[in-house]
């Protein structure tokens, strides 16, 4: 089922929680314009830099991740790469400080998978109902930090979530941060989960955490805009400073005759700093004839209402008119001569009488009235021409004889007109993207051309080992050039000659495999295991908790059975709730005849009938324990073993009479070993061998007499590849998926790599000898694998599965 992320933040400061977001986080979901595969989903990144660097370093990361195609992990792995060569270019001058390093966590949502990529410091939790799964292990050396080194160390964990589960991302969990305290966050809200973490990191902590909650969509919070983590001080939410108050003159009051839009721009002057100082001087009185009546103030027009700006000089005033004006008088005749001075210095009133009527005469002779004839004489000009020369070229383009030469074409010069706008903007479109076109071949010929350099520098390499990176990069550079013209038989022919050296060098064998079903098996199915059975090919939907059937038919291709029953839900009085793996069953059984057998995490077994009939259930008797954590399911002489690595146990059940009715026996008697990141198991001739998620492998053997357990935790491979040393894990594994076990006639161990689709093959004595990828690379991980009766290979990738035939 698909699931959102509800988040939240914890920010500590010597105990004391502060209200402003930590900086380094991000949640962003995929943008309109991802790359191939990016678009369903949800990056959760983390970047623990300690400097304000740690804003531009997530940003890098999350454009790098959305506009890189591919599985979830390459992408996270571009992203990573990115970051640590940004800090390396700044590690060449390094600042007083010292270096810059960082730790980078990316955590992607898809549906309801969650990868993580680790790099660096940092640590994560996945709170469930059960239990609090840590990654990486609280007792693995720290990885080093990104800006170091150019070779990266990045660490891939992979989950599925349930609805309620948490995600806990940190540079360093505080000390009551404990598995034991953080299982106990499940059951509480996200606020009451963010509070309890501060009571628990102590009282004087120092923490900076992103907890982001799963729930299904319609239980999700109101989504808003992508969060970036942005230091901000404390001050920051303060209210800004009130403005200093400023000293305004209040305009004089002006005399009623002057009751005009002028008289507005003589009261904003007197007001004004460079004018005002001088029309406000002291003056002798000025003498008024007895008959001129005194100004009376409720007549003076308003001059507080918002009008238009004026610009004089270096100062903006403001006016407007007065809606009770009347209407500007005639300009009176203007005398040439000046007037005579009034004795005592400046006379205000008759410079801004003079003022005034020169304004009134230069506006009055403005040519306005003319003004608009003007324009429709042109306008009408304008049309003309247009009609002529559209009416000339529309009878060449027409067929000779559809319009008689003197008939004229009738045109609105309106349509006219529009076509006259309209052809400018339809030219500067085709402009344009003629334009662009250019740019993407000068892109794609850059991409070529860099891809082409590194392709001679292989070639000229001393050995395969020393041309591994240059052909590498023209892998790279390839992937980049066919974003934009994917299938150029230049590129083609150049990665061809690129992977078959790498491949060479890497042991690859390439199958090229094709879709099972054409279609897949639902847009919104995610295939989760697989099991082959002759003819028939089984695949677990966990979206949505459905086992389909897929059988070849006589042409040699496959069909799903609609008639086939296999669903979760109610099942006779039980009730199939979280199927975790499915396996086939044999005779002698309950059903009497063979079934496909389903186990669900609550220990209910529904057994499934090829023909088509109505599903059966039973429960098995769960452990004194309790079921912890049940991943996978095996059958082996005759015995039914569920793998519970919550329980650091493996559970068997004796098939006694075809049923599974007795108690349960531990695997593990004499020593208990931590399970908790283990992700599969394979029995393979009565030794056990278990797959963890750090790419270590565990071998285990009972003692038929005894039943004691004697087990090597790390087993050594042996890889005889140039440049890849044996040890305790292949160096070049990225997401470790599942481990399958092939009988004879050559048996053989697979290690299923999710990130790179690879399936390496392992004889028993953990010898590599190849490794099996599709032709062209899967846009999803690969979730699981099974073997056929001829040899075939089957994939697990999205809603589909994939098969290949080996030679």
């Amino acid at each position: 089922m698909p699931l959102e992320a509800d988040i939240a933040y914890v920010h500590l400061l010597d105990g004391i929680r502060q209200p402003e977001v930590p900086s380094g986080f991000m949640v962003r979901s995929a943008p309109r314009r991802a790359a191939r595969g990016r678009d369903r989903d949800l990056l959760v990144l983390a970047v623990y830099a300690g400097t304000a660097s740690s804003v531009s370093l997530v940003e890098l990361a999350a454009n790098v991740y959305f506009g890189t195609p591919g599985s979830v992990t390459s992408a996270a792995r571009e992203a990573m790469g990115a970051v640590n060569a940004k800090l390396l270019d700044t590690n060449r001058f390094p600042p007083v400080s010292g270096l810059v390093t960082c730790g980078l966590t990316c955590a992607v949502l898809r549906a309801d998978d969650l990868y993580i990529a680790q790099a660096g410091p940092g640590q994560c939790a996945v709170l469930r109902a059960d239990a609090a799964e840590r990654f990486p292990d609280i007792g693995r050396d720290p990885a080093p930090p990104l800006g170091q080194r150019s070779a990266l160390e990045v660490q891939y964990f992979h989950t599925t979530l349930a609805a309620a589960d948490t995600l806990l991302l940190a540079e360093q969990f505080p000390m009551g941060w404990h598995s034991t305290a953080l299982a106990a966050l499940h059951t509480t809200g996200l606020e009451s989960a963010v509070a309890r973490l501060t009571r628990l990191a102590g009282p004087q902590a120092n923490a900076q955490a992103l907890v982001a909650r799963f729930v299904t969509p319609e239980a999700a919070a109101p989504k808003g805009r992508a969060i970036t983590a942005e230091p901000q001080p404390i001050a920051a939410a303060a209210p800004p400073p009130m403005p200093s108050p400023v000293a305004v003159d209040e305009p004089e009051s002006v005399p009623a005759d002057d009751s005009s839009a002028l008289a507005g721009i003589i009261a904003r002057l007197r007001a004004s700093p460079t004018m005002g100082d001088r029309m406000t001087e002291p003056k002798p009185p000025v003498p008024v004839a007895a008959s001129t009546p005194p100004p009376r103030p409720e007549e003076a027009p308003p001059v507080d209402a918002p009008v238009a700006p004026v610009l004089i000089g270096d100062h903006v005033y403001k006016f407007e008119e007065d809606p009770n004006a009347a209407e500007w008088p005639a300009p009176p005749p203007i005398e040439d001569e000046e007037a005579e001075p009034r004795p005592g210095g400046f006379d205000a009133r008759a410079w801004l009488a003079s003022a005034r009527s020169s304004f009134i005469r230069w506006f009055t002779r403005l040519p306005l009235n003319r003004a608009d004839s003007w324009m429709k004489d042109r306008s009408a000009t304008l049309g003309t021409s247009i009609a002529d020369s559209g009416d000339v070229a529309l009878r060449r383009l027409l067929p000779e004889g559809a319009v008689r030469p003197d008939v004229p074409l009738r045109i609105s010069n309106s349509t006219l007109v529009a076509v006259a706008v309209l052809l400018p903007v339809i030219i500067a479109a085709l402009v344009g993207a003629v334009y662009i076109q250019r740019g993407r071949d000068q892109q794609f010929n850059d991409y070529l051309s860099a891809a082409r350099l590194e392709a001679g520098l292989a070639r000229t390499a001393p050995d395969a080992l020393a041309a591994k990176p240059h052909w590498l990069t023209v892998l790279s550079a390839l992937d980049q050039a066919e974003t934009i013209f994917p299938g150029r038989p230049d590129a083609a022919q150049l990665r061809a000659e690129a992977q078959q050296s790498v491949d060479a060098l890497e042991g690859i064998q390439r199958l090229a495999f094709a879709p099972l079903v054409p279609g897949g098996f639902g847009p919104t199915a995610r295939i989760g295991q697989l099991v082959v059975n002759g003819n028939e090919v089984y695949a677990l939907d966990t979206a949505h908790q459905t086992v389909y059937r897929a059988v070849l038919s006589e042409d040699g291709r496959f069909g799903i059975d609609r008639n086939f029953q296999c669903q979760g839900g109610p099942v006779g009085s039980f009730v199939v709730k979280n199927i975790v793996d499915i396996v086939w069953l044999n005779t002698p059984n309950v059903e009497g005849q063979p079934v496909l057998l389903a186990v669900d995490d609550n220990g209910v077994l529904m057994y499934c009938k090829p023909d088509g009939s109505a599903p059966d259930a039973s429960q098995l008797i769960a452990p004194d324990s309790g079921w912890k954590s049940p991943r996978a399911a095996e059958i082996y002489a005759d015995r039914l073993y569920i793998f519970d690595p919550g329980a650091n146990q493996i559970w068997f059940y004796d098939r006694i009479g075809g049923v599974f009715s007795e108690r349960p026996k531990s695997y593990f008697t004499a020593h208990i070993f931590d399970l908790s990141n283990a992700v599969n198991f394979a029995i393979a001739g009565g030794e056990v061998y278990i797959w963890r998620a750090d790419g270590g492998l565990m071998f285990c053997t009972r003692d038929a007499n005894t039943l004691e357990d004697a087990c090597v935790e790390n087993v050594l491979f042996s890889d005889s590849r140039t440049g890849h040393p044996g040890g305790s894990r292949l160096d070049d594994l990225q997401l470790p998926v599942m481990l399958y076990y092939d009988p004879p006639p050559e048996p053989s161990l697979y290690l299923l790599d999710g990130a790179q689709g690879s399936a390496y093959q392992l004889s028993l004595k953990l010898v590599l000898q190849r490794q099996y990828r599709d032709v062209i690379r899967p846009a999803e991980p690969i979730t699981a694998m099974a073997i056929g009766p001829d040899k075939e290979l089957y994939f697990a990738t999205g809603n589909t599965v994939l098969w290949g035939q080996r030679p």
